[in-house]
């Protein structure tokens, strides 16, 4: 009966490899063929001067200093943007070529989901496995975020998911009661994901939200994990404060609580695409599984999907389908499924 036992766990495992390389293959081969179709060399917009002007002059110049990796850029402060971008400059021997950096941010893309997907099957059973993968390689191969695609500036998007998604993971499997080092690599994900985009402050937020919720429930009362939760929550605070207010994007916030919820309407189509994970996220709070369940960490995302979601229909009520944000609600979509 071991034998059977174990070889089931094989077959799952080698199964799910084979989903996995398949759902890379054919995502990862789409966006190629999409940026020799239609990328180009000349870079675009915010690159002329985040990256030729202040980044990239300073560097080759020598006055670069470690501080500027942290300065704002709008909203931002893009320092792991900032850091892929020299390290491709090096790698490409001191040549800037933003379709390098296309293909490099497409690499990113979807490896980061799919180490998102491998953590999100692992609670399925063996008969849903193949239709998860399908559907999502269906999901994430249309190039509805071709704006991130094809704009070597865009890697923010993907970085903010690879940290984000770590952070919650990592919350989620050991909350403040596992070793030192699980602490150590929860604090470096939070940091990571503020500073890859202004709205990693709301991946802290998630993580944060997850414990206290896990605490209200009463699956898990460990003092660690409050002292985390409360620690999460006063970085979210300090994030927040020390996120610009350019008034030169007010024009694009939300005017007043009408537009709002317009946006936040269209981003949900009308609320009706979010049922089946509302309908989840109240389950869990109704019937909460043990601390370890991995509806946890879906809930975890759930948080996070939802906060990206009210943060851009405020920050960019006027733009709010705007093609590189659907990159971060595609993920809302995955969880629906």
């Amino acid at each position: 009966m071991m034998k059977r036992h174990t070889l089931s766990l094989e077959l799952v495992s080698k199964s799910s490899l084979l989903y996995g390389l398949s759902f890379f293959c054919i995502v990862l081969g789409i966006k190629i063929v999409i940026i020799s179709a239609f990328g180009s060399s000349v870079p675009f917009w915010d690159q002329w001067d985040a990256e030729a002007d202040y980044l990239y002059r300073p560097f080759l110049d020598g006055v670069l200093r470690f501080t500027d990796l942290f300065t704002p850029h709008n909203e931002h402060r893009i320092m792991t943007t900032r850091v892929l971008c020299l390290s491709l400059l090096e790698l490409n021997k001191g040549v800037w070529d933003p379709m390098f950096e296309m293909y490099v941010n497409a690499v990113i893309h979807v490896a980061v989901l799919l180490v998102l997907l491998f953590l999100l099957q692992k609670g399925l059973d063996e008969a849903m496995r193949l239709p998860f993968f399908a559907f999502a390689s269906l999901l994430f191969a249309a190039p509805y975020g071709y704006e991130n695609i094809l704009a070597g500036f865009q890697a923010q998007f993907y970085l903010l998911m690879l940290f984000s998604f770590s952070l919650l993971w990592a919350v989620y499997r050991f909350g403040g009661d596992g070793p030192w080092t699980a602490v150590l690599f929860v604090a470096m994900w939070a940091f990571l994901s503020f500073f890859s985009m202004a709205s990693g402050a709301l991946s802290i937020a998630a993580a944060a939200g997850l414990l206290f919720v896990r605490r209200i429930c009463g699956v898990d009362r460990n003092g660690s994990s409050l002292l985390l939760a409360i620690v999460l929550l006063v970085a979210f605070v300090v994030a927040v404060a020390f996120t610009p207010e350019l008034p030169l994007h007010a024009g694009l916030k939300a005017k007043n609580l009408p537009d709002f919820m317009v946006a936040l309407l269209r981003a949900t189509g009308g609320g009706i695409l979010y049922i089946p994970l509302i309908v989840f996220m109240i389950r869990v709070l109704r019937e909460p599984p043990p601390v370890h369940d991995r509806s946890w960490f879906v809930f975890s995302l759930g948080l996070w999907v939802f906060g990206q979601i009210f943060a851009i229909s405020y920050g960019r009520a006027q733009g709010i389908l705007s093609s590189r944000y659907l990159d971060l609600f595609a993920i809302g979509i995955l969880l629906n499924a």
